[in-house]
This record gives structure tokens, sequence and C-alpha cells, in this order.
């Protein structure tokens, strides 16, 4: 059980430590004392005074002294090897002190009646019997803490020990035959004698042999931390890896909705193709069409030309010749 807190040197325990002194100190009382003794110089003391300094020390005796005398008991009779609860611990500490706050109190009530020394001193002796008590008692709960502590640690140590142990026949553990090799038959262990028995204790007590027992040991558990490493860089590994399957996989469905859409694409353009084709050819059959019927109209306006020209050549040629036999006549 620590006393102290690691991170700041804070006491844990400043409420039993504040609480335990309070009475002692206000119990206490010297200036009572000179009043006593100034009183009884002087010889002003009353009657009532004096009936209740004989009372007070019988109103507060008895309560406080019935359970102080249980406690030293109960510690003694505790067995050690049982642990007790910190509650229950704390529990009969607080009682301790409400009982020893409430002797303070009544302590206080009786200071109007200035009692004499003698009468304080079984007090004092009272209270402080009842400190040492309670820092007797937070010994032991601190002693039974350790002895607690001190057994989980050896039941830790225990079970690491078996499971080393267990790791190291599992690792030693001989490899089962093949199928193909016949079974091999188990011969049963020769008996050892005594001086083999010896010679075993003796390897078991050889420094060597303890050395190298405890790097067996430590070289398991490095095994065992390179392992669980292991474990944690394949799950890092595991996810950074499905995430980019997910990525892949995404870009895959993209790239197949894109193929799709460049098939549907090229036969729209393939189909445009063909209908512009179409369209090109029977163009150019309708212009040469045209382009004939063209040339036909012209053909025959020119032959009508040439037929209008040999008229006319033969008119004037008709002319000329009715003008020469007209002169002559």
């Amino acid at each position: 059980m620590r006393k102290y807190c690691t991170r700041c040197g804070a006491s844990l325990l400043v409420k039993e430590e504040v609480s335990t002194p309070e009475p002692v100190e206000e119990a206490r009382a010297p200036p009572v004392s000179e009043t006593g003794f100034s009183a009884s110089k002087e010889q002003l003391v009353r009657p009532s005074d004096i009936a209740s300094e004989q009372a007070a020390p019988d109103t507060f005796e008895e309560p406080v002294t019935e359970p102080m005398s249980s406690k030293p008991e109960e510690i003694s009779s505790a067995p050690k090897s049982e642990p007790m609860d910190h509650e229950r611990g704390r529990a009969v500490v607080k009682d301790i002190l409400a009982k020893v706050k409430e002797a303070e109190a009544r302590a206080r009530a009786n200071e109007a009646a200035v009692p004499s020394e003698p009468d304080l001193e079984p007090e004092e002796a009272i209270i402080s019997e009842e400190v040492e008590e309670i820092e007797e008692y937070e010994e032991v709960l601190e002693e039974e803490d350790e002895e607690v502590e001190d057994e989980e640690i050896e039941e830790d140590e225990e079970v690491e020990d078996e499971e080393i142990e267990e790791e190291e026949e599992e690792y030693y553990e001989e490899p089962e035959p093949t199928p193909s090799k016949p079974p091999v038959i188990e011969k049963p262990a020769p008996i050892t004698p005594p001086s083999v028995s010896m010679a075993l204790d003796e390897t078991a007590k050889d420094e060597k042999v303890r050395i190298l027992e405890s790097d067996i040991t430590t070289f398991n558990i490095e095994r065992d931390q390179l392992q669980t490493e292991m474990d944690k860089l394949r799950s890092r590994l595991d996810e950074e890896v499905e995430r980019y399957l997910v990525v892949a996989e995404t870009k895959r469905t993209r790239f197949e909705s894109l193929e799709r859409e460049l098939s549907l694409a090229k036969k729209e353009y393939n189909d445009a193709n063909k209908e512009y084709k179409n369209a090109e050819n029977r163009r150019k059959n309708e212009l040469s069409n045209a382009e004939k019927r063209i040339r036909d109209v012209e053909k025959r306006i020119k032959k009508a030309e040439d037929a209008k020209e040999k008229r006319i050549r033969d008119l004037e040629k008709e002319r000329l010749k009715r003008e020469e036999e007209a002169r002559k006549t």
C-alpha cells in the first residue's frame, strides 16, 4: 500500500494523518492547567466546579475505554493469513476517529468547569493510547496489503512459469511420423539408477545449465513478443491491402461502365457513319444524274444552234444566187 503519490509526492493518507493528531493537541490544555494552579493558589474554586470536575472523568472514561479495549483484541486475534478488505479497515478507522472526536467534544464542553491537571492526565493518556492503536492498526493494514501484493506477484510468477514450461514442452515436441513410415513402437523408459539421477541433479545445479535455461526462457519471451508484433503487422497490412482492393474494385467497376458506354458509343458511331455514307452516295448519284441531264440539254442546244447557222448560210446563198440571176436578166 503506497503512502505517497508517485507523481506529485502528496500523501495518500491525508484524512487519517490530519484527523488523528487534532484530539491530542486539543486535549492538551496548558492554559487550563495554569488556571488550575492559579485558582488553587488564589483559593477561588467554587463547589459547583469541584462537583463538575469529579463528574467529568466518569462521563467520558467509560464510553472511550470500552471500545478501545476491544480493538487491540481484534487486531491481535485477526489472522495475518487472511487479508482484510480496505473498505472494512477504513470503516473501523473512521469509527475510532468518530469516538475520538466525541471525547474531544466532551473535553471542550467540560473546559468551562476548569478541570485540574490530575483529572486531565487520564484523558490525555486515553487519547494517546487511541492514537497509538490507530497507528498500529494502520501499520497492520499496510502489512496485510503488502502480503496480499506479494502473494499476487508470486501467483503471477507461478502462472508465467507454467505458461513458459508449457510453451517449452510444445516447442520441444517430437514431430509426428509420416504415414509412409511404419509406426515406431515406443520402448519402455529405462529405470535411471541413482548415479544417473545424481548426474541429473548436478546438471540442474550447473551454472551454465541455469544460464542456458534462462536464455531459453528469454528467447521464448522474445519469440512471443515478435509473434505478437508480427500479428499486429499482419493485421495492419491486411487492412491496407483491403483498402487498396476496395479502391481497385471501384475503379474496375467504373472502367467496366465506361467500357460499356464506349461500346455503345462505338455502335452509335458506326450506325451514324453508315447513314452518312449512304447519304453521301445518294448525293453523288443524284448530282451525277443532274449533270448528265444538263449535258444532254447543252448538246441539244448546240445542235440546234449549228442547224440554225447552217440554215442561215443556205438562205444567204440562195439570196445571192437570185440577185445574180436578176442582174443577168
